[in-house]
């Protein structure tokens, strides 16, 4: 079992990995909690030190702390009171998550020292928390005329659109993204234009 670790702590986005909006704004926001692979763990720390190798030891996330950009990063959560906005929470995690699968094909192309297409991406969840509501929410890049694209999955419809991602069929989605996510969408499947 891979041991992960729980992280709380705001911090800068890396700009190079941050969407941007049709107004060419680099939108800077940030998730309250993620996760980060624990590299004390045999099953990843293989992986970072084959990142250290290469040069990516001191920046393999895409934060800009000292510390944290030395994780491996996944999913997010971003939290807000009963009474918070559940649009900006949504907007929070969905640039956390774009900056992170960004960051992801970065290191895949240094790796492999090869193009990496966004389809060889796999999708990463995230959540908002608002009040004692969860809502759970799957990010994925899709190449259809240079958008992106941010899934949002209802726990009862998981099995059948898991299913459809290993088929290689695109998820059904609630809104396609220009290039980086260049804007956001709602679970209600209207667009907002930044």
């Amino acid at each position: 079992m891979t041991e992960y670790c729980l992280y709380r702590q705001t911090q800068a986005v890396n700009p190079d990995v941050l969407p941007i909006t049709p107004k060419n704004y680099r939108v800077q926001r940030k998730a309250d909690y993620t996760f980060a692979f624990h590299r004390n763990n045999e099953q990843v720390s293989e992986l970072y030190n084959k990142l250290h190798l290469v040069g990516l030891g001191d920046m393999i996330s895409q934060t800009m702390d000292a510390n944290t950009k030395r994780l491996a990063l996944f999913s997010g959560i971003e939290v807000k009171q009963e009474n918070g906005g559940k649009d900006e929470a949504l907007a929070q995690l969905a640039i956390w998550l774009a900056a992170g699968l960004e960051n992801v094909r970065r290191l895949a192309e240094i790796g492999q020292k090869r193009q990496f297409s966004v389809e060889e991406l796999r999708p990463t969840v995230g959540w908002t928390i608002i009040g004692h509501d969860w809502h759970t929410y799957i990010a994925h890049r899709v190449h259809q005329d240079g958008r992106d694209t941010f899934v949002s999955i209802f726990a009862q419809a998981v099995a059948h659109c898991l299913a459809n991602q290993a088929a290689d069929r695109t998820l059904w989605d609630h809104g396609d993204l220009l290039p980086r996510t260049r804007g956001m969408c709602m679970e209600s499947s209207s667009y907002c234009d930044w």
